[in-house]
């Protein structure tokens, strides 16, 4: 039975209103069934976070390093040339000592006349690595510290310069840089017009020079409708030596031809390696001798700053059957014995005169001794000396070591900071990034030490505190006796502080007074009606809430302590009656 629509009421709509009718349908069902993709966003912003993380951290790490005038290099020879003209010995002498350098390797031995001890740069070993005189350290990736090894980056490519004079030794040492054969000695893609040209056309083809080059180190390809030979991945360096001898020896290309191949397709290699060069110069004296490094002679690349050099770390080093130990000014002094089975701890170090106050330290540090004195002493059996810092010494920082089971050596030396350091934590959801920021401007003072030899107490450390008195006073830092006319009285005054209070139980924070500017003036008179003649008065905690202050960069008095007008008329009392005023200003420290 056919059914009759229009007794049905049935009407078709207009096509537009039919079409617009679908749409909304469409609409409808799509917004009802539609998910938002949360979990693809999050873990793209997640992604995000740390691609930004990483980027942030890179370009926070780059510094610019200051230029500096190339070092006068005149009188220099090369060690090759030095040792043909010289023979393997470099002696300096004076009446009471003899300094004997190894050409070699510059290792060296000083014999001290009046005892007959030799005391050694390094132990009597061929162990590479307690052959080092210094040790570089230079900022790579993120900041972090990288070590680079005078011996076994310089010294065994023979990497090093002599300059000799009556009573002193210089050496020029060119640490790191690239020393071996690697991929950047080849072109990265080459046209196959210049590798017949160039390389083929002078082997004879089938021959295993010629299958080296064309079959096992380049592959045929095209690039933009032209036949080019690409370099191919993994090579080892044994293929890569053999191919720069049939390269560079047999078909006689040039460094020349190799730039020519680069620049035609553009390629760029990167630098990859750090090096350094610095200068330490020896002289001896009639104590012992002094090490200097010079600093006019440093030379580092932008991308791989010098950070931190370790200056002799195995001078008088006592092995595993000498007895003795190594004497740090820490508080009262401290003694470390060698060999005192203890190497399962960390080794010391810390800095000589304490850590930089301008560094802000955001995490609890361990409570130490501050080092007040710029030296170390060292008793092997029964002879010692003493390390005096001298210039940079505020650079310097003391580390002590005891043998171990992969170090049978007991050490004691100085690390030197080239520059200063913080580090930042970059956080990205549960992943953190941690670097290094190091300042672009280095210290600019050479770091010289001098070495003094003990003669007396057995080399004890009663014998290196009078040797170091000596040396204060042949330098004027001490006086044989106390020459102080009038000594004068140094008093701090304590302004005010912060006290937590509250009002009907509404907590609150008030500034409370200790010694206001009129308890100042009677403090004063009534010290100098005392018979104090020279008196120096520090006022502490006198504005910016007190002890505990603000930045003060912008000053705050304290009505109950000192206003300013009370403050400035306080200094012009105290200066009539010719005492030394110094209010106290922190610039280092925000509370």
């Amino acid at each position: 039975m056919i059914e009759n629509k229009q007794s049905l009421g049935y009407r078709p709509l207009p096509w537009p209103k039919s079409w617009i009718a679908a749409c909304k349908q469409s609409f409808r069902d799509y917004w009802k069934n539609y998910r938002f993709p949360w979990e693809k966003l999050l873990i793209l912003g997640v992604l995000a976070l740390i691609v930004l993380t990483v980027y942030l951290a890179v370009v926070f790490n780059q510094i610019t390093v200051p230029a500096r005038e190339a070092y006068d290099k005149t009188g220099f020879v090369e060690a090759t040339e030095y040792i043909d003209a010289n023979g393997t010995e470099t002696v300096l002498e004076n009446g009471g000592y003899k300094f004997v350098m190894k050409n070699s390797n510059t290792t060296f031995a000083i014999t001290d006349k009046s005892t007959g001890e030799i005391w050694r740069s390094n132990p009597d070993t061929f162990a590479a690595r307690f052959l080092d005189t210094m040790v570089v350290y230079y900022a790579g990736s993120l900041g972090a510290a990288s070590a680079m090894s005078a011996y076994e980056q310089a010294v065994k490519f023979d990497d090093y310069l002599f300059r000799v004079t009556d009573d002193s030794v210089e050496i020029l040492y060119e640490i790191g840089g690239k020393k071996g054969v690697d991929r950047t000695d080849f072109p990265e893609v080459i046209s196959d017009a210049r590798m017949q040209e160039k390389i083929l056309s002078k082997l004879e083809e089938g021959s295993t020079a010629y299958r080296r080059v064309a079959d096992s180190c380049y592959v045929q390809g095209d690039l933009q409708g032209e036949t080019v030979w690409k370099l191919k991945d993994g090579i080892t360096g044994a293929i890569l030596n053999q191919l720069y001898q049939i390269m560079y020896v047999t078909c006689g290309y040039t460094k020349e031809d190799l730039q020519y191949d680069l620049d035609a397709y553009n390629v760029v290699y990167e630098d990859t390696y750090a090096y350094v060069e610095i200068a330490v110069k020896y002289t001896l004296n009639e104590k012992g001798f002094e090490v200097r490094l010079i600093n006019d002679s440093i030379f580092e690349k932008e991308k791989f700053p010098l950070v931190y050099v370790d200056l002799l770390p195995y001078f008088g080093c006592g092995g595993l059957t000498d007895t003795g130990y190594a004497m740090i000014p820490d508080g009262s002094g401290v003694l470390i014995d060698f060999n005192n089975e203890r190497a399962f701890g960390v080794k010391y170090q810390q800095r000589v005169y304490g850590k930089e106050l301008a560094i802000n330290q955001p995490v609890m540090e361990n409570e130490t001794e501050q080092i007040s004195l710029p030296l170390y002493g060292m008793r092997r059996n029964d002879q010692g000396f003493i390390a005096v810092a001298g210039s940079g010494a505020e650079m310097a920082s003391i580390i002590a070591n005891v043998s171990s089971v992969d170090n049978p050596y007991n050490q004691a030396y100085y690390r030197y900071a080239f520059r200063e350091s913080e580090v930042f934590d970059f956080a990205a959801i549960s992943s953190t990034t941690s670097i290094v920021k190091w300042t672009d401007w280095y210290s600019r003072s050479d770091f010289a030490l001098s070495i003094m030899f003990v003669h007396e107490d057995d080399g004890s450390y009663t014998g290196m505190a009078h040797l170091y008195r000596e040396h204060l006073l042949a330098a004027g830092v001490l006086s044989d006796k106390d020459e102080t006319a009038s000594p004068a009285f140094d008093l701090t005054l304590l302004g005010g502080y912060i006290s937590d209070e509250n009002f009907i139980g509404i907590p609150y924070r008030k500034v409370r007074s200790l010694t206001n500017s009129e308890q100042v003036r009677l403090i004063a008179d009534e010290l100098i009606a005392s018979g104090i003649n020279e008196l120096n008065i520090i006022y502490k905690g006198w504005g910016n809430d007190g002890l505990k202050s603000t930045y003060m960069g912008n000053l705050d008095y304290e009505p109950i302590i000192a206003s300013r007008r009370e403050l400035g008329e306080l200094q012009d009392y105290l200066t009539k009656k010719e005492i030394r005023f110094f209010p106290e200003v922190y610039l280092h420290t925000a509370f």
